[in-house]
């Protein structure tokens, strides 16, 4: 159920992926710039009787240049930090980072956020 909105908020929000955002590795020959999303956490707990549940999600963009990288990790980052609809009450920008990938030739960005939900 998250998964699936995670994915919907995103392909309307980040335009530059062009619906490119795939579970754990993207298929081969995906034209880039293409995202990979993880979801690392699953913390459960309560708030004042009512079910909360934190979410970690690690986004990876993969691009030929920097400067796509950039403008990809901009619109996700705007997204995430904007993010709110009936369930999730925050979403939390926790690290951005940037590389050069050089085994395979690419510029590599991520982002990971927290995403309390419920209350």
């Amino acid at each position: 159920m998250f998964e699936q909105r995670l994915v919907t908020y995103l392909g309307a929000r980040v335009p530059l992926l062009g619906g490119r955002l795939h579970p754990y590795v993207a298929p081969e020959h995906t034209p880039l710039p293409v995202g990979v999303y993880q979801i690392t956490t699953n913390t459960r707990r309560t708030h004042d009787g009512h079910p909360l549940v934190n979410e970690t999600v690690r986004v990876d963009v993969w691009a030929q240049t920097f400067a796509e990288v950039e403008a990809v990790l901009g619109e996700l980052h705007q997204a995430m930090a904007a993010w709110q609809d009936a369930d999730a009450q925050t979403a939390r920008i926790q690290t951005e980072e940037r590389f050069y990938e050089p085994a395979v030739d690419l510029f590599r960005g991520m982002i990971t956020c927290l995403v309390c939900i419920g209350g």
